[in-house]
């Protein structure tokens, strides 16, 4: 035996684009204000590790 039924689909399609442009703009600006600088100290049995009078150590980074 077959019966018909009733078969409904529903699909989204797009019915227009919307394209977007970005545009940045750089402005030079001076700025004040204080920089802060972190020393760190490092404890190491390395050989490879410079150490206590080493003048690279404890200079603060760019």
């Amino acid at each position: 035996m077959h019966a018909e039924e009733p078969y409904v689909r529903k699909e989204t399609v797009p019915i227009e684009t919307v394209h977007l442009d970005r545009q940045s703009e750089v402005e030079p600006q001076q700025v004040e204000g204080e920089v802060r600088a972190e020393r760190v100290e490092i404890e190491s049995d390395s050989e490879d590790t410079p150490g206590a009078d080493d003048p690279r150590r404890n200079r603060p980074r760019r």
